[in-house]
């Protein structure tokens, strides 16, 4: 199962890629989205992703995210 995290602020573009996840990869995803950067930061604080697809405008500083996920 790989866990992964969408932050952007549009979204209908996030549920596209949530979509194109659940349909490519079947029940091997569990995506989890966000629409600000701090609902994101307290997530991983206590969950876990394997991969965050994040939006430069609302993340600008990509080191404020764990070193353990990419």
């Amino acid at each position: 199962m790989i866990r992964f995290g969408i932050l952007d602020h549009d979204s209908r573009y996030a549920q596209r890629l949530v979509e194109f996840f659940s349909v490519r990869f079947d029940n091997q995803t569990e995506p989890y989205l966000f629409h600000n950067a701090g609902t994101l930061l307290e997530y991983l604080e206590r969950g876990r992703l394997d991969l965050v697809l994040a939006s430069i405008e609302l993340l600008p500083d990509p080191e404020a995210v764990p070193g353990s996920v990419p």
